[in-house]
């Protein structure tokens, strides 16, 4: 998954380089949203949200995913495509802390330790840059 965000990420800044990270986001969302489209059409998978407070998290889910594609872009117009996909490898681990008090989840020592490994592999890469 980390080779993916950096090759996709590279593949932006060359294809789009200087390119505003809202049309790069554009380009982005757009296709993802008519692959999606023709994928629930053809497969009959769309089903519309039964009460206002699905139709709540069905906007809300796009804003935020078109708002966190966004700040991707802009992060690698400013900071590079190395360091924003190290950003971005922290997501895992920062879901997986913030679990714990928000559903009460309980990491095993095994995972406390994956993270700990992860956390630390990330800090020496970025000091070796």
């Amino acid at each position: 998954a980390a080779l993916a965000r950096v090759v996709s990420l590279l593949g932006t800044r060359a294809w789009l380089a200087g390119t505003d990270a809202r049309v790069t986001t554009w380009y982005a969302m757009v296709p993802s949203t008519i692959i999606f489209v023709i994928a629930a059409v053809a497969f009959g998978e769309w089903h519309f949200p039964n009460a206002a407070y699905g139709w709540w998290a069905f906007f809300g889910a796009a804003i935020t995913t078109t708002g966190s594609t966004l700040l991707i872009y802009v992060s690698t117009n400013r900071v590079g495509p190395f360091r924003t996909a190290l950003a971005m490898n922290l997501e895992p681990l920062l879901a997986t802390v913030i679990s714990v008090p928000v559903l009460g989840e309980i990491l095993s020592p095994l995972q406390m330790v994956g993270g700990i490994v992860m956390l630390a592999a990330l800090v020496v890469f970025q000091l070796k840059r």
